[in-house]
């Protein structure tokens, strides 16, 4: 029986469940929406499933059909769309072993590895984002089916299991390329497998190559019946997936007969081949905490225990004979990373890791290929496996410091939320949000402040501009992190409309509410022009931005109170002090001093106190209204440490005056004295 199961492929199946288990288990549950996930469910929920076809008809509308399916089944949560995404990462691992078995059987151990590095490849960074990323995955995993199906449907014997072999390639082949267009270029990578298949060492090369263009002559089917409904069918409206514009870039200088263009080729291929097993894990491991660098590395000894010994279990002499298939590994994966990524330089894209990493996916089979063609062909045993782990452990640490990374800044982003929940009762329609998270530069990525607002604030839908066109509309825009965003917020330009995709928003530079947690220890500071709270910690460009945030836009009071669905923002937090802070903070927009007291004495019975100094400014304005000067004094002690919080709170019991909360006037020399006066 133990021998009989060894000789199977479970044991090979078995372990990759196992490791990727290990590496991606502890995220399936954890992870909910990343960046561009935010409005694609955002949309989903305002329009429905059928938004998603209006969401992609301008460029690839089979994605439409994906999520759509997608959404009708799971909604909104992200745990599914999590566990989706896992699936296709280990059916494509389980494909990549069925294809490499079936091209070279005898190199079982080799096919072990090589499923094993696929499925850890380091050089795709992008798989925390599983909802947008989603069809890539599945793209992967299908194209390696319809490779698999090819190869196989050579081998078939009988007539009938030929033609169902290969009529499952060619609708599995339309498939991954329906969904990744760009993915078109491993059909070189399907004709070079089907040359190593049929290839007969006693021949010459020609009467081989003659053979496989014989054999391989029906699969071209496959990308000229893509080419075909694309180029004469379908009305693209995007440059960047128009493939007679792509075409077009490989003859002009502006292609890859332009330098640059080679440039990009080379630098592609070489990150999908090499690079990736060293630069993502440069970048993210060295960024962590201690305690979670030392986690990864005990997730990483484990993977490679278990790993090893079941290496040593299946594979008693350690080593597989040597031959001229671990050649042939090479140049076929070589070939294919280079030929794979044409499609994508045409495009005017660069596999580069911080931001097009999902590019590389397509050819992950062809470099995984090479590279464990190259390890195999070191000859001394202990240095083989010496590099093989080095490999394993990269790519392990890197997944799970991308992991690591990712789930912080959602928890990040969930905090931030509630404490703004706590803070804002509703936001007036048509508010455009600055908001600054702690430690979350998100550029460009404006939706993960546009998509919690709307999800929380206004997750009803509404009617759309025009009934011609399918958009759903946000009542709720937010800004991009750029110095020109910065400066259209201070000459206060007019609101701007936005159509992205499906959805349809205003961008109001005049119309801003700004809000920053400068730490994730300290809180959430709502900037009111009247008295800003700033924080030492702050960016320059939080207080520069602050004095243009229009207050009036936070509602004190709302008949629909907000509402943080607890898949995507877990539980409520428990009430310490960023919670007495918000809502001291929001009485004082109200003018309601004496909320602000009553606060105050509960956080006191409890024991709670802030972080930031600059947090006490509430609550010294209230105290200071009230004449409670022993208090006034006992703060000052704490905020006069820091000159610029003495300075700010200066300011701010000066403006009560002009506000209509005006200061008694036997206390207000001292309390000049002690905020207004010069340092020694």
């Amino acid at each position: 029986m133990l021998t009989r199961l060894k000789k199977s492929n479970f044991p090979e199946y078995g372990l990759l469940l196992l490791i990727t288990g290990l590496v991606f288990g502890p995220f399936l549950f954890r992870l909910t929406y990343f960046r561009d996930d935010w409005y694609y469910m955002l949309d989903s929920l305002l329009g429905g499933p059928g938004i998603f076809h209006a969401m992609f008809a301008s460029d690839r509308p089979w994605r439409g059909y994906f999520f759509e399916l997608y959404a009708s089944l799971f909604g909104q949560n992200p745990v599914y769309y999590q566990l989706g995404a896992y699936f296709w990462r280990v059916t494509g691992a389980g494909a990549f072993l069925w294809l490499f078995r079936l091209m070279w059987p005898s190199r079982r151990q080799e096919a072990l590895w090589g499923a094993l590095l696929f499925v850890l490849y380091p050089g795709y960074l992008w798989w925390v984002s599983a909802i947008e990323y989603q069809p890539m995955l599945a793209s992967l995993c299908i194209e390696l089916l319809s490779i698999g199906l090819t190869i196989q449907a050579l081998r078939c014997e009988a007539a009938w299991r030929r033609a169902l072999c290969a009529a499952g390639a060619i609708l599995t082949g339309w498939i991954y390329i329906a969904l990744v267009d760009y993915a078109i270029g491993m059909e070189i990578f399907r004709f070079l497998a089907v040359y190593l298949a049929l290839r007969d060492p006693a021949r010459g090369w020609l009467p081989n190559l003659v053979k496989a263009v014989r054999a391989w002559a029906w699969m071209v089917i496959i990308p000229a019946g893509f080419l075909f409904w694309r180029v004469f069918l379908f009305q693209n409206e995007r440059k960047a997936t128009d493939v007679g514009l792509q075409l077009g870039r490989l003859f002009d200088t502006t292609g890859l007969s332009g330098g640059w263009g080679l440039v990009h080729w080379l630098q592609s291929s070489l990150n999908v081949l090499f690079l990736a097993w060293g630069t993502p894990f440069y970048n993210s491991i060295f960024s962590l905490r201690l305690r979670d660098i030392a986690l990864g590395f005990l997730i990483t000894g484990f993977c490679l225990v278990i790993t090893l010994l079941a290496e040593a279990w299946l594979f008693k002499s350690g080593q597989s004979e040597s031959g001229p298939e671990r050649l042939d590994l090479v140049w076929l994966g070589v070939l294919g990373v280079f030929l794979g990524v044409l499609p994508v330089v045409a495009a005017n894209r660069t596999i580069l890791f911080e931001r097009f990493s999902h590019y590389a996916l397509p050819t992950v089979p062809a470099g995984v290929m090479a590279l464990i063609g190259l390890v195999f062909l070191i000859s001394d045993l202990r240095m083989r496996r010496w590099v093989l782990a080095a490999l394993m452990a990269v790519a392990v640490l890197t997944n799970y410091a991308t992991g690591v990374q990712a789930l912080a800044e959602e928890q990040a982003i969930q905090k931030f939320w509630w404490q703004v929940t706590w803070r804002v009762p509703g936001f007036a329609p048509g508010t455009s949000l600055m908001f600054y998270y702690p430690n979350i530069s998100y550029g460009e990525d404006y939706e993960v402040v546009l998509g919690p607002a709307n999800f929380i604030y206004f997750s009803e839908p509404v009617d759309s501009p025009s009934p011609q066109e399918q958009w759903v509309t946000y009542r709720l825009a937010s800004l991009s992190q750029t110095g020109e965003t910065l400066k259209l917020i201070q000459v206060g330009r007019q609101a701007v409309e936005r159509n992205v995709r499906s959805h349809h928003f205003v961008v109001d530079y005049g119309n801003v509410i700004v809000a920053s947690q400068p730490s994730e220890a300290a809180c959430v500071h709502v900037m009111d022009p009247r008295w800003p709270v700033y924080s030492t910690a702050d960016s320059a460009e939080v207080q520069l931005s602050g004095p243009h945030s229009a207050i009036q836009n936070v509602l004190t009071h709302s008949s629909h109170p907000p509402v943080l669905p607890e898949e995507l923002f877990g539980l409520e937090p428990a009430h310490e002090w960023c919670y007495f802070y918000q809502k001291a903070d929001l009485a004082r927009q109200q003018g309601d001093w004496q909320s602000i007291l009553q606060l105050a004495a509960k956080a006191e019975t409890l024991g709670a106190r802030p972080v930031d100094p600059i947090e006490w400014l509430p609550f010294v304005q209230a105290y200071a209204y009230a004449g409670e000067m022993q208090k006034v004094k006992e703060i000052s002690t704490r905020i006069n440490s820091e000159p610029f919080y003495k300075q700010q709170t200066c300011q701010a019991l000066t403006q009560m005056e002009e506000t209509g909360s005006a200061l008694p006037p036997e206390n207000r020399d001292n309390i000049r004295n002690l905020f207004c006066g010069r340092d020694e």
